[in-house]
């Protein structure tokens, strides 16, 4: 790095915007992570790869139930399964629905986060050529994450479109 500083591990948690209780740390580490990717994007298989290896590290860190959780849930916590819970006199609140909570919003946060920084990179440019010249990018970006099987980054930036 530039300061001296050495800089952090790729596969690290913290790297990654992550402390190390896995709870989100500030949406900076999404906005520095994704200024760094604009100054390679004329690579786009390495921007696929680091935009892979950060939402590998966020999707690994919400168990299943989560998902389905999340799916069937409404914000206030109550829905399909609460309904069904409530006919039954069952309430089950598990200990770390807080903590799995977290989890799955910093997967929306960063999935608007990037969708929201493709806007802006194809927005930015004044002229035509450039804006042509970043959507390529961009495009080629996508492409190579959804062959890699990173259909969450391919669908982030297809929503940035």
């Amino acid at each position: 790095m530039r300061d001296g500083s050495k800089p952090k591990p790729s596969g690290s948690a913290t790297a990654q915007g992550f402390d190390d209780e896995g709870t989100s740390a500030p949406e900076e580490t999404n906005d520095e992570e994704l200024a760094s990717l604009k100054n390679i994007l004329r690579f786009p298989e390495e921007v696929a790869l680091r935009l892979t290896d950060t939402e590998y590290q966020l999707f690994y860190q919400v168990p299943p139930i989560d998902y389905l959780r999340q799916v069937t849930l409404d914000l206030g916590g109550e829905g399909v399964l609460g309904a069904v819970n409530e006919r039954h006199m069952i309430r089950r609140t598990p200990p770390s629905h807080s903590a799995s909570k977290s989890s799955v919003r910093a997967l929306i946060r960063r999935f608007n986060a990037v969708s929201g920084w493709v806007t802006e990179l194809v927005l930015s440019h004044s002229s035509l050529e450039d804006r042509k010249a970043a959507l390529a990018c961009v495009l080629r970006v996508a492409l190579t994450c959804w062959n890699i099987g990173n259909f969450n980054g391919a669908m982030e930036i297809v929503a940035g479109l």
